[in-house]
């Protein structure tokens, strides 16, 4: 239910207002004045945790590859920081101990906690885990160690505030591969959430990274394994509580050589 109100603004503030009705995102004058009021309001998303966990030894962990002279690690953080990202949390393995001692050598602006894990928990696992270090109430993004991108995260924020449900996942049209979960959706609505994908076709798929709401921890089982894609999702998509962005930008799982190798590639000749 809506109320209607009658404001009265300056020329030039109103004018800045109509820059951002683009008939999409924004579709009228009331529409952009109600998203400012309620990116106003709406609880600020600082805080991401990076999934770096998994059995791999840190030598072998995509964290630790350079791209254009630096770690992923580092540009993913610095790319996240751009957006507002001030805490960061690291999931990782025991054995991943190299992790700690790089990020002690180099000189950061952000706070960095560590959640370790003694065995592998699955990406849910992992984050329950990890709970303790999300210390209020407010959203906050979630990121897998082998994803290399240039996301523009204000955008995916906004669209998560402004859709009010737990979870948003951002999702690519690519050529469907098995690797990647498929997305089915209805407007920006997850219908179902896919683990499994194929291998023909042009598909929606998942790229690794997620605005969750803090309600999904009470979802998840301590200590215990389990993923967000196969015991998380799927549930909040039948739940209406999932929701899709669509992104066309530049991104690369680096974990396998040929991505690392195209990533490579892309980030040190842009187009």
């Amino acid at each position: 239910m809506k109320s209607r109100l009658t404001i009265t603004l300056p020329d030039t503030l109103l004018t800045q207002v109509d820059d951002l009705v683009d008939k999409q995102t924004i579709r009228n004058r009331s529409h952009a004045i109600e998203h400012l009021i309620r990116l106003s309001l709406s609880p600020k998303i600082s805080t991401a945790v990076i999934l770096a966990g998994g059995k791999k030894e840190l030598a072998e962990h995509p964290l630790l590859k350079q791209i254009n002279g630096e770690t992923l690690l580092l540009q993913m953080i610095q790319h996240l920081e751009q957006y507002g990202i001030k805490h960061f949390v690291i999931c990782t393995a025991h054995s991943n101990t190299a992790l700690v001692t790089y990020l002690k050598s180099i000189s950061l602006n952000v706070s960095v906690d560590f959640s370790y894990e003694k065995s592998p928990l699955g990406t849910a696992g992992a984050l329950k885990q990890a709970e303790k270090y999300l210390q209020n109430d407010n959203p906050f993004l979630v990121i897998h160690g082998d994803i290399l991108t240039d996301i523009k995260l204000d955008e995916v924020f906004d669209f998560h505030l402004e859709e009010s449900t737990q979870a948003t996942v951002i999702v690519k049209p690519k050529l469907a591969m098995k690797e990647y979960g498929q997305v089915f959706i209805q407007g920006n609505r997850v219908t179902t959430f896919s683990e499994t994908g194929t291998d023909s076709g042009i598909s929606l798929i998942n790229t690794g990274v997620y605005v969750l709401s803090k309600e999904v921890l009470g979802l998840i089982s301590a200590q215990k394994p389990s993923f967000l894609e196969t015991d998380i999702f799927p549930h909040l998509a039948k739940k209406n509580q999932l929701r899709a962005y669509f992104f066309q930008g530049l991104w690369y799982d680096i974990s396998t050589p040929a991505q690392y190798q195209a990533a490579v590639s892309d980030w040190q000749n842009p187009t």
